[in-house]
This record gives C-alpha cells, sequence and structure tokens, in this order.
C-alpha cells in the first residue's frame, strides 16, 4: 500500500506521516483513561480557549484550510477540535484503545490524526481535492454529504476516507474491535516539520505498543 499526493498537491510541501501496524483492539484499559484525565488537566492548566487562536500549529492548520476554500470555524482541524472540547470542560469520547491512543497524542501534539482498518480498503491512498458532487458518509452520520470539488480529501481507489485530512473520517473503515490491522496517519500543514512528525510517530508506536499490543509493520513520512 502506498500513500500519494495527487498531482494538482505536487510541490505544495504537504506532509502526511504513517503506521502500518497489527494491532488488538478492545475496551481501554484504566491506565490509559487515567492518562488521558491527566493530559486534559494538564492542557486546562495551562490554556484558555482564546489561546487556540495564537497557538502555532493550530494557525498552520487554519490557514491550509482557508487555503482550500474550506471555513475552520464550521469543520475545525480534529486536533484542534479535541483540544477545543477540553477547554470547554468536556472529556474526550473514549472509543477503543487504538483510537483513545491516537486522540491522547492528538492532544500532546496538536497534529490532526486518523486511521482505517486496512482490510476494509481497496487500493492505495490519494491525498487530492475532491471531485464536484462526490459522496461520503461520516462516522455517525445519517446520510452521505454532496461535496463540491473544493474539498482537501483523503481517498482509496473507490471511496472518500477523510474529509479535511481527518476533520471527519469514513464510517465504513473506521477501527472496531474486529479491526486485525491499521493504517494511520499524521497529516499536517506546510509548516510542520518533519522532525514534529517523527516525534508524533514514537509517541503513537509507544502508547500503542504498550495499550493495544500493536505490532509495526511499517513507517514513513511522505511529502507532496
Amino acid at each position: 500500500m502506498k500513500i500519494v499526493f495527487e498531482n494538482n498537491l505536487k510541490n505544495s510541501e504537504l506532509k502526511c506521516g504513517y503506521l502500518i501496524l497489527e494491532i488488538a483492539v478492545k475496551e481501554s484499559s484504566e491506565e490509559l483513561k487515567k492518562l488521558i484525565r491527566e493530559e486534559s488537566q494538564k492542557i486546562r492548566s495551562k490554556m484558555k480557549i482564546e489561546d487556540i487562536e495564537n497557538d502555532k500549529i493550530a494557525k498552520s492548520y487554519r490557514k491550509l484550510w482557508w487555503n482550500f476554500k474550506i471555513d475552520p470555524t464550521k469543520l475545525r482541524p480534529s486536533g484542534e477540535a479535541l483540544i477545543r472540547r477540553i477547554l470547554l470542560g468536556k472529556d474526550l469520547y473514549l472509543i477503543n484503545n487504538f483510537v483513545d491512543c491516537f486522540n491522547l497524542v492528538s492532544i500532546q501534539t496538536g497534529l490532526s490524526i486518523g486511521a482505517h482498518d486496512i482490510e476494509k480498503l481497496s487500493g492505495d491512498i490519494t491525498i487530492r481535492l475532491a471531485r464536484t458532487g462526490e459522496k461520503f458518509t461520516a462516522i455517525g452520520s445519517k446520510g452521505e454529504m454532496i461535496l463540491n470539488g473544493n474539498e482537501l480529501v483523503v481517498s482509496d481507489d473507490k471511496k472518500i476516507l477523510d474529509l479535511a485530512y481527518s476533520t471527519s473520517s469514513c464510517e465504513l473503515t473506521k477501527i472496531t474491535k474486529e479491526t486485525n490491522k491499521a493504517i494511520l496517519t499524521v497529516y499536517t500543514s506546510v509548516e510542520i516539520s518533519v522532525d514534529h512528525i517523527n516525534e508524533c510517530l514514537e509517541k503513537l508506536i509507544n502508547y500503542l505498543i504498550k495499550f493495544s499490543n500493536a505490532k509495526v509493520l511499517e513507517r514513513g513520512v511522505v511529502i507532496a
């Protein structure tokens, strides 16, 4: 499996880090839940919600969104959305040990992270612009979304996997307790360095080995 940027995004300096892993998905342990609570409290103690406007990483994603005619106040980058939820006094949703691990890393790093069940993918993964009229079914949604062609999306050979990077992910390929093999992606803006992506991948590997018995099969960073 390859991850590629479509030709019209070449030389845009967008980046995508990725891990391909074997995993064991189950309910999160009390230790992992405690880590998430502690990290959430750290964020609340050092930030207020208005501070997000000046956060370097959040600003870089919002700039990218505007470049692709996406309003970041209506469709927030996933890392920012999780941090905002915490600063509003809400707890993160607990899904399973795999998803909870990458959400933990997302709030620690501010980066947008997504994942898909590899057995439900078709062909390679392409980061591209949506085609006018393409349809997308998000996790938990009651119907299809019709895209207008401006959106930054991630797709396999048959369907859209992520809208606006991993702001919204596909219902058909979500991680469940039946998932044995997954691809995890870290999508970034131009300003975010490869070093920062690799730091994020290291955190992910450490948590996933500990909490989901993960085995890393492949790792890399792709640059447009």
